[in-house]
């Protein structure tokens, strides 16, 4: 385990065990979350009055060279004021939410997160609804050993090339490149057959489509990949959970990729984008929720 894994976990622990006045030891002064500058005393009130909170870290890749981590995690989280419009119920929520995290001089500088919204809100809006998730904690605790591995050049070049043939429109040979014939894709597994008319599919929906890579964040040890990605396009047709607005809009999601042999076996993404847009009321899809 290395000093940014170990300084992350202990850091979740605060959170969890609310020593606030520990969160010096893990965050300077000022540091910034989804783009907002907040103080420490600030984040400790935002967290204090979101309710009660529990996270439990699922998987992390982690870039030594950036000093970026990325983790996947399991929330729990009792709300005790409104939330995405609705009144709290006392019950507890569960979802899952990918956190990039930026380190400076040995404490978390900048913090980024997606969080599956249309979880909470499905939960919120329906007492009854159970959370389901769409994982195998299994397969990712516990990855296959690895036979050949990618530097972490060959990673960046790797994950570089992939987007650069969605953007380009991507053939099923491409596909076959990228990804073994048989994968684990949010949490169900796939083709890479029935992974290639998926995105033929988006691609027919969202014929402009542009995807923008902004994080790349490379764990050459663990042969993981963790990115940031903004879509940019215009539904123009409906797909499960995509309305044929005819608008342009502008998605975002986190996505995690593991690697064995050179080609992707697991992939992970939560955007905020998909289903989530018809789920949850345009008039509170972007509210920061702590």
């Amino acid at each position: 385990m290395n000093d940014l894994e170990i300084a992350y976990r202990a850091f979740i622990d605060c959170l969890n065990q609310r020593r606030w006045e520990d969160l010096g030891a893990f965050l300077p002064s000022e540091f910034t979350k989804n783009d907002q500058k907040l103080t420490l005393q600030t984040y400790a009130a935002n967290i204090q009055a979101a309710g009660n909170l529990e996270f439990e870290i699922i998987v992390m890749t982690v870039d030594e060279k950036s000093k970026t981590l990325a983790s996947t995690t399991f929330v729990r989280w009792k709300p005790l004021e409104r939330v995405l419009g609705i009144e709290p119920s006392g019950k507890t929520l569960t979802f899952i939410g990918k956190y990039l995290n930026w380190f400076s001089r040995g404490k978390l500088s900048r913090m980024v997160d997606v969080i599956d919204r249309e979880a909470i809100y499905r939960q919120l809006s329906n007492l009854e609804a159970i959370y389901t998730p769409d994982f195998d904690i299994a397969a990712w605790s516990k990855p296959e050993a690895t036979g050949s591995s990618l530097s972490r050049h060959d990673l960046e070049s790797f994950y570089r090339a992939y987007v650069r043939c969605l953007n380009e429109g991507t053939t099923q040979a491409d596909l076959e490149a990228f990804f073994h014939p048989q994968l684990i894709h949010n949490g169900a597994s796939k083709t890479v057959d029935a992974l290639g008319n998926g995105l033929r599919d988006i691609a027919s929906a969202i014929p402009d489509l542009v995807i923008k890579m902004t994080t790349i964040v490379i764990d050459e040890k663990a042969q993981r990949v963790a990115v940031r990605l903004e879509f940019t396009g215009t539904p123009i047709k409906s797909l499960p959970g995509i309305e044929a607005t005819g608008v342009k809009g502008q998605w975002v999601e986190h996505a995690t990729y593991q690697f064995r042999d050179g080609k992707t076996t697991l992939a992970w993404a939560i955007g905020n984008w998909g289903s989530y847009l018809q789920a949850v009321p345009e008039s509170v899809r972007d509210v920061n929720l702590w």
